[in-house]
């Protein structure tokens, strides 16, 4: 994931999208991670791509999965 930061920090303007989201598709090495409370509370792709801000973010998914 690649950002560019052209403000000061907001905290109310952070956003996160869960780790372990199946939609995402990563198959991750680890069974029990040790997370932050913001973390383990993160939303899923789907929920943050429907939050208006989320179109000022360009993404693309890959549909060959190795």
């Amino acid at each position: 994931i690649q950002y560019k930061c052209t403000g000061i920090y907001n905290p109310a303007g952070e956003s996160g999208i869960r780790w372990d989201d199946p939609a995402i598709g990563i198959e991750w090495p680890v069974r029990e991670p040790i997370l932050s409370e913001k973390d383990a509370n993160a939303q899923t792709l789907q929920e943050w791509l429907q939050r208006p801000e989320s179109n000022a973010f360009r993404y693309a998914a890959r549909e060959d999965k190795r």
